[in-house]
């Protein structure tokens, strides 16, 4: 049986990953708006020079991301409960 604590926990647990996964939406949103620079890069429309700032922005954005779903599935990962290994699983 949770008391009110667990319950409180766990509510901030799925806000805060809810805040994550929506903030990791908005970084992904913001470097699809950018694709369209790193064709005409590839595609020789942009010169390296003119390129490289927008490259290092892209970066720095995937880095976001990143590092925002390694904390996530950590968090993923930390709340869930471990289960007992069945009697058959177990070695002897």
């Amino acid at each position: 049986m949770f008391d009110f604590l667990d319950m409180l926990s766990q509510y901030q647990t799925g806000f805060s990953q809810n805040a994550m996964r929506q903030r990791i939406a908005a970084l992904k949103r913001k470097l699809a708006k950018t694709d369209y620079k790193a064709i005409k890069y590839a595609e020789g429309w942009i010169s390296a020079e003119d390129y490289a700032p927008i490259k290092a922005e892209r970066q720095a954005i995937r880095d976001q991301i990143n590092d925002l779903e390694a904390e996530l599935e950590a968090r993923i990962v930390s709340a869930t409960p471990a289960t007992e290994p069945a009697a058959h699983e177990t070695q002897d």
